[in-house]
């Protein structure tokens, strides 16, 4: 049991990483191209990186091919907006109380804690039915 979790969340780091650095680099270029807010930035960046999440988890994290999507879409779904709400509510939070200078680094630690919120749901509640 120990060994499977350790192994589910090795594939969860992997798949995660995968979005994480998806997430990271969009918001980075539309930081950098773009005049519109932060927040704006980083829905479009969190919009784009859900879909690497969530066919990544699926189909390597927890072997969920069977599934129907109507069964695990609306729960993954459901933990990522609650992903995503406490990963703009700490970064902007974060960045307006701190004035932090390297927001690369206050975007990666955000990413990070966010990354570990979501595999419990993930695991527990999203994919519960799955292998």
């Amino acid at each position: 049991m120990v060994n499977s979790n350790i192994y589910a969340f090795s594939k969860f780091c992997i798949v995660g990483g995968a979005a994480a650095l998806t997430h990271y680099l969009v918001l980075m270029l539309l930081i950098h191209l773009t005049a519109i807010t932060l927040a704006l930035e980083n829905l479009i960046a969190f919009s784009i990186a859900f879909w690497v999440s969530y066919f990544g988890h699926r189909i390597i994290t927890f072997n969920a091919q069977k599934t129907r999507h109507i069964h695990v879409l609306p729960k993954f779904l459901l933990v990522a907006c609650l992903g995503f709400i406490f990963n703009e509510a700490f970064l902007l939070t974060t960045q307006h109380f701190f004035h932090a200078e390297n927001l690369s680094t206050l975007i990666i630690l955000t990413i990070v804690i966010t990354a570990i919120f979501t595999f419990f749901l993930s695991k527990f509640f999203a994919f519960k039915f799955s292998g």
